[in-house]
């Protein structure tokens, strides 16, 4: 029987003292009955190569982010500390670093960082706003 952890992300001391901040943070909203968006619909902030599929759900929920979500501040904070996670956190797209290479030909997908780009931005691939 294996009695090692489980692998998980390996954060810094201020990387993992802001998550705590913000777990604990989500969780006292929850409990109070606040509806925290990317708990109700986590596969669209979970969104990687695999699963994304749509670039319009991708802003609607980077926007969702940034307009509706209570403990924004400190998802920012957390974001801040450049932690190793990828999908839409504090209204932003991060890629997860093997969807950069696109499995099938091994180059970079500019398409999709573009889109990445402007999902951050809240604007369209042409820079409009979304």
């Amino acid at each position: 029987m294996r009695t090692d952890p489980l692998p998980g992300p390996t954060y810094t001391t201020e990387q993992a003292r802001t998550h705590v901040v913000l777990t604990r943070a989500i969780q006292d909203q929850i409990g109070d009955g606040v509806t925290i968006p990317c708990t109700q619909d986590p596969g669209t902030w979970d969104a990687d190569d695999t699963v994304q599929g749509d670039e319009l759900e991708i802003k609607r929920a980077a926007r969702l982010c940034k307009t509706a979500c209570p403990v924004f501040g400190l998802c920012a904070a957390f974001v801040a500390t450049d932690p190793p996670l990828h999908g839409i956190v504090a209204g932003q797209y991060r890629r997860h670093p093997l969807d950069y290479r696109n499995r099938d030909t091994g180059r970079q997908l500019g398409r999709d960082r573009k889109t990445e780009w402007a999902a951050e931005a809240g604007t369209d691939n042409e820079g409009r706003a979304a």
